[in-house]
């Protein structure tokens, strides 16, 4: 088996410049693994040259959809305008974290048609802006009712107003999701229950390892893309009758 090895130097430097960099390098060691000649001959012949790819990470998975997931693209709604967001914005009192407002601009949600699932591993829906609105707005009525009741017990919050929602269990069924913590950048999610749970991996972060394990999928473990009928279904699928229809994707 082939080992990749890194610098020292190289790592730290990767470091400096931030997660994403160190989750690129990553990615790119794993694909040297089996194509140790990636990219393009450099001045050297020993050296070869890797551009990363300018696309964003969210324009790679529409790319994908439009390509293999047909009916999984055509849930997607197109892009939110400014008028819209400052109008979400003023709904929740807060302002919209970057990244996701970056998102929003791409894909304000998906439609309530069958194929809408989206993200792994459980094939969660990109909430549109009124789903978000109404989903953080009753999660702060739950705080503030919670408060009420008990106080407010530090490092114990039903939620925080700096999280925003962004994609649930489905379009319609909210009871389960994720957030983007707008200070730190996090995400995390939610269910049914009180208990919440925040990552350190931020949407960007969420959003590449997405559009990799779509373009290659060979290199992760764990829940796999595939397709039943033009839509994208992460598996393989639990339900019997799912099973018999799921195609994977193996790249």
């Amino acid at each position: 088996m082939r080992v990749v090895e890194v610098t020292d130097d190289v790592q730290d430097q990767c470091r400096q410049l931030g997660s994403g960099v160190v989750y690129a390098l990553r990615v790119l060691c794993a694909q040297l693994v089996d194509d140790p000649l990636r990219g393009v001959p450099g001045w050297d012949p020993s050296m070869y040259v890797v551009h990363v790819d300018g696309e964003t990470f969210w324009q790679r998975i529409e790319s994908w959809l439009r390509r293999h997931a047909p009916t999984t693209h055509a849930a997607l709604k197109s892009g939110a305008s400014e008028a819209e967001l400052a109008a979400l914005e003023e709904v929740l009192g807060v302002r919209i974290p970057v990244p996701l407002r970056a998102l929003w601009r791409q894909c304000a949600g998906s439609r309530d048609v069958r194929g809408a699932g989206l993200f792994p591993d459980h094939g969660w829906a990109l909430m549109d802006l009124d789903a978000v609105a109404r989903s953080y707005e009753g999660h702060i009525t739950s705080q503030r009712r919670w408060e009420q009741q008990f106080g407010a017990e530090e490092g114990m919050p039903l939620w925080k107003s700096s999280w925003f929602p962004f994609c649930s269990w489905s379009v319609t069924d909210l009871s389960h999701g994720r957030f983007v913590d707008g200070e730190s950048g996090e995400t995390g999610s939610w269910g049914e229950t009180a208990e919440r749970t925040v990552e350190d991996e931020s949407l960007t972060m969420l959003l590449e390892e997405m559009a990799d394990r779509l373009e290659y999928p060979k290199l992760f473990p764990g829940y796999e893309p595939g397709l039943i009928g033009g839509m994208l279904v992460w598996g393989p699928p639990h339900a019997p009758e799912e099973r018999a229809l799921w195609e994977p994707w193996s790249g």
